[in-house]
């Protein structure tokens, strides 16, 4: 199940590139493992309001939506359960059923 969630955000961000680049484009998809990922690209070109509901519970491996600058993923609380280390890399991080997760650039 944590390979598949990170291969929805991989997905993702082959996704939303393609899209007309006049358009603000948001996705919503349900990967398996439990998750339902949703995310926007505006019309600049910019990846925002990137969320994660998990409805299992599972630990949630997501790949950076924004190369080259950190970031973290937050509950709907504003509580940070996450936060990348390093520049362009994956976060894994244990999830709660039924939370949701924005994330974040830092």
């Amino acid at each position: 199940m944590r390979r598949r969630s990170l291969v929805a955000l991989i997905v993702l961000a082959l996704l939303l590139p393609t899209a007309a680049a006049w358009a603000e484009v948001k996705v919503f998809f349900s990967p398996q493992g439990g998750f339902r990922v949703s995310a926007t690209r505006t019309r600049e070109g910019k990846i925002q309001d990137v969320r994660v509901r998990s409805a299992l519970g599972e630990v949630c491996r997501v790949a950076n939506p924004w190369p080259g600058r950190r970031f973290a993923a937050v509950t709907s609380s504003g509580i940070e359960a996450a936060r990348s280390r390093k520049l362009g890399t994956h976060l894994g991080f244990p999830t709660r059923r039924g939370e949701e997760y924005e994330l974040r650039p830092l």
